[in-house]
């Protein structure tokens, strides 16, 4: 959720704005695409639902949901391809002019605050992401899963985490950055150490001791 900190700097950024271009919020339907150009030029506020993060093959490097801040920094993790940002869900977010924010934030050092430790917060949830290439395969699935399901505050059903409707076959290996066919693979061992379930095609992950 938003905290207070940022509510009130948004109500405040509402209220002196003297162009509804340097700040607006939109409802997106599921499987809307943003483009880099703008996330490079404008912080991204979401208040509700989860957006992935893709380059150009598609593999989905992280995911972004309610109360986390997209910003300049994030979209410089690849400087050679495009990246997009994907609705993964119908998503609630304000979009915020740099430019308006710095000149705004020159007097109010507290907002500069703000937005390093929201750039801190993103930095821990990439080094989590990023952690994951380091792991064999199972043990990377099982990560990618359990980091998401706990970012998410997923349901936990019998030591298992439930993992979201929206991941499917296909996201998980874009995740994961595998194979199809090396998923499937996986999959089956996994399955058969109990460390994951699919019931009704709905992944189930083992809750991390």
């Amino acid at each position: 959720m938003l905290n207070n900190q940022t509510k009130l700097i948004l109500e405040d950024l509402e209220t002196n704005k003297l162009d509804d271009a340097w700040m607006n919020s939109q409802k997106l339907a599921k499987n809307s695409i943003i483009n880099d150009d703008r996330f490079k030029n404008e912080f991204i506020i979401v208040h509700d639902g989860v957006l992935h993060m893709q380059n150009a093959n598609t593999q989905i490097i992280h995911f972004f949901s309610k109360g986390d801040v997209i910003n300049q920094q994030v979209s410089n993790l690849n400087l050679i391809e495009k990246l997009y940002l994907v609705c993964d869900t119908e998503v609630e977010l304000t979009f915020i002019n740099r430019e308006y924010f710095f000149n705004f934030a020159v007097n109010k050092p507290s907002y500069l605050e703000w937005l390093l430790e929201m750039t801190l917060m993103n930095n821990l949830n990439l080094y989590n992401e990023l952690i994951k290439y380091e792991f064999s395969t199972e043990n990377k699935i099982v990560h990618t899963l359990q980091h998401l399901c706990i970012k998410l505050n997923t349901e936990c059903q019998n030591n298992y985490l439930v993992v979201p409707p929206f991941i499917n076959k296909y996201k998980l290996a874009k995740y994961s950055n595998i194979s199809r066919t090396q998923l499937d693979k996986t999959l089956v061992s996994l399955n058969r150490k109990e460390m994951i379930k699919i019931e009704n095609k709905t992944f189930h992950v083992i809750a991390p001791l």
